[in-house]
C-alpha cells in the first residue's frame, strides 16, 4: 500500500460588507439598553424582543454577505521557495522570529496559482464563488488590517504552524460512556 498525504486545510471567512459589524454593535448596544430597562421595570420589555429581532436579522445580514476561503497548506519546498524568495528584513523583529518578510509572504502564498493556497471560496449556503488566486491582491488591498489578519494567520499555522489532531471535549466524552461498559 502507497502511503499518500492530504496537506492540511483551514477555513477563514469573510464579511463583504464592513457596515454591518457596526449597525450589529449598535443593535446589540439596544438589546442591552432594552434588558435593563426591562430589568428594573417589568411594564417596559416590549423593546426586548424588537431588540433580539433586530440583532438576529444583522446577525443573519452578516452570514449572507461573508464568505468562506478554504485554504491548503503548501508542499514544503513551495513554502521554502517563498521564504527564500520573501526574506526577512534586518530591521524587523517579527521577520527576524519569523525568518521571512511578514508584510509580503503571505499575499504571495495565497495569490500562487499551481499550488495553490486557496482551494475553494463558497458563500453562506456553502455554494462554490468563482475566484481565481489571481484577483487576491486587489481583494487584499480593500481588506484592512483586521480582515487580512485571520488570513495570515491560517497561512503561518498551515506552513509552519502545529497542525495535530486537536483534542476534542466532545470526543473524550462521548467515549467515555463506553468506559463503565469494558469491565
Amino acid at each position: 500500500m502507497a502511503i499518500s498525504i492530504k496537506r492540511a486545510e483551514r477555513r477563514v471567512s469573510l464579511c463583504l460588507d464592513g457596515e454591518l459589524f457596526a449597525k450589529y454593535e449598535a443593535a446589540e448596544e439596544a438589546l442591552r439598553e432594552a434588558r435593563l430597562k426591562s430589568a428594573t421595570d417589568g411594564r417596559m420589555n416590549g423593546g426586548v424582543a424588537a431588540a433580539e429581532k433586530k440583532v438576529f436579522e444583522l446577525f443573519e445580514a452578516q452570514k449572507a454577505a461573508s464568505v468562506t476561503f478554504l485554504l491548503r497548506a503548501l508542499p514544503r519546498a513551495e513554502w521554502d521557495a517563498l521564504g527564500e524568495a520573501h526574506p526577512a528584513r534586518e530591521d524587523n523583529e517579527l521577520d527576524t522570529e519569523y525568518g521571512f518578510n511578514t508584510s509580503t509572504i503571505f499575499d504571495a502564498a495565497l495569490s500562487l496559482e499551481k499550488p495553490v493556497t486557496i482551494v475553494r471560496v463558497t458563500d453562506h449556503e456553502g455554494v462554490d464563488q468563482q475566484f481565481r488566486p489571481s484577483e487576491w491582491a486587489a481583494l487584499s488591498a480593500d481588506m484592512s488590517k483586521a480582515q487580512h489578519g485571520p488570513f495570515q494567520v491560517a497561512v503561518n499555522l498551515l506552513n509552519g504552524g502545529v497542525n495535530e489532531i486537536p483534542f476534542s471535549h466532545t470526543a473524550y466524552k462521548s467515549s467515555q460512556g463506553s468506559a463503565a461498559k469494558s469491565k
